[in-house]
């Protein structure tokens, strides 16, 4: 019998191994034969991306627009965030009578998912030339082999589609794709505004014209009827099973400084709806974020009554005020589950926040870290004790921004009384949000084990390590601060206590003791001289007196850790050597990702690169050359920019 090879195993089998490869190697595969060819090119074309500027110049060409009209049929998966990109698949032709009405050419008619958020007028921006320089990962060879080009999709220079018929090309879109699965429309992007407010287009999101729709996320208009709002959610797909539906508080000339709409509803306001709310027997989760006051009831209470779904576990409703002084009777006890998980999105006091908590006691998810957009002052002490009362019956806890109220012996005491956590956080990254995250200083690490041993997720910074062995910042200045003060020896024993509680947690898959809140879409405003004179990013958030991560300090506490899928480090001062790499490959079998292991402005312990390029462990295909140092693009600085040139933003 003569051995299998890839064009004759089963379409099962070709799918799973070719979930395996890059586009780099499905190009590489193409031009092995016809047959891998004829293989390989419905994968070549499955998902498309345009949120950047380089694949969007590769398809301004007449060939690379010939191939996509010839393959676009194999199009499932797309993503575009510029009117520019969309015109390439829903092609605006003027009509005969007025030029300045379109209709739309759709060239895609197989999608699966559909992502049209954040959408800017016009096509990507060219990057500035220092991100662009350089390869990240090995060059990628054209999509399609040169042929003989048929009618290429135009690609005009002044936009035509624009804000005022962006819905109409969506529309089209979603009318050509009755099988389409995932639906995202509607963002903010960067001043500009796409608000859905076309009942067209709203009324295309029934079960009627979109049968096997499972996720829809969408933006609509703060004026938004509620009719249209009720229908959507009782005659969407019965297969649906995430629903997101935000409101914009802008009117719609898309001017950002108008302020939010308010709408004020009578029942006399509202038209009666007596169709019979579908079966959405698959719904997992609901959020409804749209403030109309009057009008709460009229939407969401039939929905709710008549939901049938088993595995509806997450609702989050942006209007519901846990004072609960105007919403409904009949909205509460359709909220009051105790199988639901609730978001709490209201603006409260510490007060009023405790006494929530300390009320709503079959809660199991709490989700705090939006609290920085109410200030430091929202979460305070009188909050932290109702959480300690309450914490015993969580599976999912996130406190990020909650510095004010949780401290690091309540952060320790957490901890220790969760049983039933499984998903634990406190920090975020979010750059508005740095300083205000909670941190568990190691000191108050005691002896009393930590309750929580079915967490999987832990996301915490656990700080006040005395660390003598650092001697210089990140920028390789020295440290003035007391902070370091103690021998090695005491900050082991305080690192070993640490350790033994962290490995204790035999179930957890992702240990992220680092993370990143800077704004890298102003990277540029990071840029100093470090104690060279090279410009580097600075990061004055950078955890210097953290754990160690080394076998000295008693990292092998953490062998039992069998199931850790993810180690997070970025932007720690650890001691990560051959030695730890070694030890990491023998004792994490089901390790895929160490982040932060080699950090480009702080020095990492010698030989690890060279560990990394002669072993090869899966989990580190992250630091292959030139490519992602601590989350973000690793050049040379001495190719890039060497001590005898000035950065761009460098005074000359």
């Amino acid at each position: 019998m003569p051995p299998p090879t890839m064009d004759t195993l089963s379409t099962e089998l070709q799918d799973m191994i070719l979930l395996h490869l890059t586009r780099y190697d499905f190009t590489q595969c193409a031009l092995v034969n016809k047959a891998w060819c004829d293989l390989i090119t419905p994968h070549i074309w499955r998902t498309i991306a345009f949120n950047t500027y380089a694949p969007f110049q590769k398809f301004k060409t007449p060939e690379a627009q010939a191939a996509l009209t010839r393959n676009a049929w194999m199009v499932h998966h797309l993503s575009v965030r510029y009117s520019g990109v969309l015109e390439l698949f829903a092609c605006p032709v003027p009509s005969d009578d007025d030029v300045d009405t379109f209709t739309f050419q759709v060239i895609c008619t197989n999608l699966r998912t559909l992502s049209a958020q954040q959408i800017s007028i016009g096509e990507p921006n060219r990057p500035h030339p220092f991100f662009a320089s350089g390869s990240l990962g090995a060059p990628q060879s054209s999509l399609v082999r040169p042929s003989t080009p048929e009618a290429p999709v135009p690609v005009p220079e002044n936009p035509r589609i624009t804000h005022s018929n962006l819905q109409d090309a969506i529309l089209a879109l979603v009318k050509c794709n009755p099988g389409l699965q995932h639906l995202a429309v509607g963002q903010a992007a960067y001043g500009e505004f796409v608000i859905i407010d076309r009942e067209p287009l709203l009324r295309m999101l029934t079960a009627e014209h979109l049968p096997k729709l499972e996720a829809l996320d969408l933006l609509l208009l703060g004026d938004t009827k509620p009719s249209v709002v009720k229908d959507l959610l009782e005659q969407c797909s019965e297969h649906i099973k995430r629903i997101l539906i935000g409101c914009a508080h802008f009117q719609p000339t898309y001017d950002y400084r108008t302020p939010a709409i308010t709408s004020d509803y009578e029942a006399s306001d509202l038209p009666a709806r007596n169709h019979v709310c579908l079966d959405h027997s698959a719904l997992e989760s609901l959020a409804v974020k749209i403030n109309i006051k009057g009008a709460q009831e009229y939407m969401l209470l039939n929905f709710l009554q008549n939901r049938r779904s088993k595995n509806l576990r997450d609702i989050s409703t942006g209007f519901v005020d846990y004072e609960r002084h105007w919403v409904s009777e009949g909205i509460r006890r359709a909220l009051d589950d105790p199988d639901l998980r609730l978001v709490l999105q209201s603006n409260l006091t510490d007060s009023q926040m405790a006494c929530v908590m300390s009320r709503e006691t079959l809660w199991r998810h709490i989700d705090l870290s939006h609290t920085e957009s109410w200030g430091p002052d929202r979460f305070g002490s009188e909050s932290a004790i109702a959480l300690l009362r309450h914490c015993q019956q969580l599976t999912f806890l996130n406190i990020a921004h909650c510095k004010e109220g949780i401290n690091s012996a309540t952060f320790q005491s957490l901890l220790c009384q969760a049983t039933l956590l499984v998903e634990f956080r406190a920090a975020c990254n979010k750059e508005h949000a740095a300083g205000y995250d909670p941190v568990l200083l190691g000191a108050d690490v005691g002896l009393v084990p930590w309750g929580c041993s079915k967490l999987k997720i832990f996301l915490g910074e656990i700080g006040g390590i005395s660390r003598p062995d650092v001697t210089v910042n990140e920028m390789g200045f020295p440290i003035q601060q007391v902070l370091f003060e103690g021998t090695v020896s005491e900050s082991h024993e305080i690192q070993r206590r640490v350790y033994h509680q962290l490995g204790a947690m035999t179930e957890l898959e992702e240990l992220l003791l680092g993370h990143d809140d800077r704004d890298w879409g102003f990277r540029e405003k990071y840029w100093d001289p470090d104690v060279n004179g090279e410009y580097r990013y600075n990061d004055d958030k950078f955890q210097l007196n953290c754990l160690e991560m080394s076998l000295e300090s008693g990292m092998g506490a953490l062998q039992g850790l069998k199931k850790l899928r993810v180690l997070d480090v970025r932007r720690m001062a650890h001691r990560v050597g051959v030695r730890e790499l070694a030890w990491m490959q023998e004792h994490w079998p089901c390790l895929e990702a160490v982040r932060g292991l080699i950090h480009r402005y702080y020095a990492y312990q010698p030989g690890v690169e060279e560990w990394l390029q002669e072993h090869k462990p899966k989990w580190a295909r992250y630091y292959s050359h030139k490519q992602m140092f601590d989350g973000v693009p690793y050049y040379r600085t001495a190719v890039e920019y060497p001590r005898n040139r000035h950065h761009p933003n460098q005074k000359q």
